[in-house]
């Protein structure tokens, strides 16, 4: 039973399986945009914040999510200026 549950979460967070998903926002948010830099720009931006949202802000678990090491994903993490959407308050 646990197997299956673990199988079921690796299908889920497949990048194979969710890849259409993917292109079609991606496809979405360059369609609109005149300038590709900016439009590729506010891509990563967003690929960044939902690895950062789906790991709970634990950042080198995202950057493992996305395939690149812990110290680029901090670097975007800066140049985005998303650090700020995921302080934690207390």
């Amino acid at each position: 039973m646990a197997s299956m549950t673990i199988q079921a979460e690796k299908e889920r967070d497949d990048p194979r399986t969710t890849g259409f998903s993917a292109l079609y926002e991606a496809s979405q948010i360059l369609s609109d945009q005149i300038n590709l830099g900016h439009g590729l720009r506010q891509l990563g931006r967003k690929l960044v914040m939902r690895a950062l949202q789906k790991n709970r802000g634990v950042q080198a678990r995202a950057a493992g999510r996305l395939g690149i090491p812990p110290r680029p994903l901090a670097y975007k993490i800066h140049n985005h200026r998303i650090i700020k959407e995921f302080r934690i308050t207390g």
